[in-house]
């Protein structure tokens, strides 16, 4: 008898902890950031990020991305300095990257980088309502 309630312990032990042990989906990540929930999502995303394998370069800077806009969008623009930081050095093909990365660079007070970060937006969109705001432009009334 006690053998039978031992092993019926241990199995809803068992149960109970591999239910706790849930692994992180992008997709929930990526559901929790579209519901506005950015500091959950961003915690998500940091857990993805550290599983993902070095080698795997694109996904590693796809989730950084993401996980920068999560940042960013929760207030939080030192973090999201550090995660921009990864997805340019994963070279994230998304056209907002720079200016995104500059904006939150200007936030934290790194000038000189951000300057770097918005000629490089508009490099790739030289059209941009950006254009006439440069550094070093004279300002239109």
């Amino acid at each position: 008898m006690r053998k039978l309630i031992y092993i019926i312990f241990s199995f809803i032990s068992i149960v109970v902890l591999a239910g706790a042990c849930q692994q992180v989906k992008l997709s929930d990540a990526d559901k929790k950031f579209a519901e506005g929930e950015y500091f959950t999502a961003s915690e998500m995303y940091q857990k993805i990020y550290r599983k993902l394998p070095r080698k795997d370069r694109d996904m590693r800077g796809i989730v950084a991305w993401r996980l920068a806009e999560s940042y960013r969008l929760s207030n939080n623009p030192v973090r999201a300095v550090s995660a921009y930081t990864n997805a340019t050095n994963y070279n994230v093909p998304d056209s907002t990257l720079p200016l995104q990365y500059a904006r939150t660079l200007h936030k934290t007070g790194d000038y000189k980088k951000s300057a770097e970060q918005y000629s490089e937006f508009l490099k790739a969109r030289p059209t941009s309502r950006f254009e006439g705001n440069r550094i070093g432009s004279p300002v239109e009334s």
